[in-house]
């Protein structure tokens, strides 16, 4: 169990890799790949490290959602962040 104030400091960081994230590749098998750029890249990268159900719910800036199923992604790469 974490303490809330190490809870703080991960999401702080968190947040601070999610804003250098420029390129997100989700693998889900062997034929099919999602490419995401931009601000879709970062709020992806936000939900995957802070969400544990088995929905991903990545909201955009502009409002939109997107949904991505936890057990069907196999891998996840991170381009941009340090």
């Amino acid at each position: 169990m974490t303490t809330y104030v190490e809870q703080r400091e991960i999401e702080t960081r968190v947040e601070e890799i999610a804003e250098q994230v420029e390129l997100i590749k989700i693998y889900f098998g062997a034929f099919r790949t999602d490419i995401l750029y931009g601000d879709h890249a970062s709020a992806f990268w936000k939900a995957w490290q802070t969400q544990k159900d088995e929905w991903l719910e990545v909201e955009l800036e502009d409002g939109q959602i997107h949904y991505y199923k936890r057990s069907t992604i196999q891998r996840v790469d991170c381009f941009g962040a340090k």
